[in-house]
C-alpha cells in the first residue's frame, strides 16, 4: 500500500456516507457531492502530485544516494500505478492534475450514485515481494511518463 491514504474498498458500498470518501491526495474528508473521480493514470503522470507526495516522504530523507533515492520513487511509482482503483480529489488538490475538471466531477457523481467505480485502470501489476517484486508494464506509455513526473518532481524539490 502506497503512503496515500486510499479509498479502495470502499466501491461497492450500500452505504452513502462511505461512498463520499476523503482526498486520496490531503485525506481531506469530502461532503455530499463534492469531489472530483481520476484514473491511475491521471494521478501518476501528474508532477505537481509527486512532489506533493515525496515532500512527505521520510524515507527519502534517510537515502544517501541520488540512485537509491531514484531507485525508491520508481518503486513507489510502481506501487501507486499499480492502482486499479480510482481516485478521488478535493476541490484544493484537483489544481494538482491536468484533467477535464466536468468529467471528474461526472464521474464522482456517478460513483455515488451507483456505487461502481467508472475507471481505476492500474498501469501495471506487481508480483512477489520486495527484492524479487517483478512490475508488469500494461500501459507503458502512462508508466514512463509516471517514472519521468516523479523524477521531475524529486529533482525539482
Amino acid at each position: 500500500m502506497s503512503i496515500l491514504r486510499r479509498v479502495k474498498g470502499l466501491f461497492g458500498s450500500n452505504q452513502a456516507s462511505a461512498r463520499l470518501g476523503a482526498c486520496d491526495t490531503c485525506s481531506a474528508s469530502l461532503s455530499t457531492g463534492e469531489g472530483y473521480l481520476l484514473t491511475t493514470a491521471e494521478v501518476v503522470t501528474s508532477e505537481g502530485h509527486w512532489k506533493r507526495v515525496l515532500q512527505a516522504y521520510p524515507v527519502l530523507e534517510m537515502l544517501k544516494s541520488d540512485k537509491d533515492k531514484i531507485l525508491e520513487i520508481q518503486q513507489l511509482v510502481s506501487q501507486t500505478a499499480a492502482s486499479d482503483t480510482p481516485w478521488m480529489a478535493c476541490s484544493k488538490c484537483i489544481s494538482l492534475f491536468s484533467v477535464d475538471r466536468g468529467r471528474a466531477m461526472r464521474a464522482a457523481a456517478e460513483w455515488r450514485r451507483t456505487g461502481e467505480p467508472s475507471q481505476g485502470s492500474a498501469l501495471c501489476k506487481l508480483e512477489g515481494e520486495g527484492l524479487n517484486m517483478i512490475v508488469k508494464v500494461a500501459d507503458d506509455t502512462n508508466y514512463r511518463a509516471a517514472l519521468n513526473a516523479a523524477t521531475k518532481a524529486y529533482k525539482s524539490l
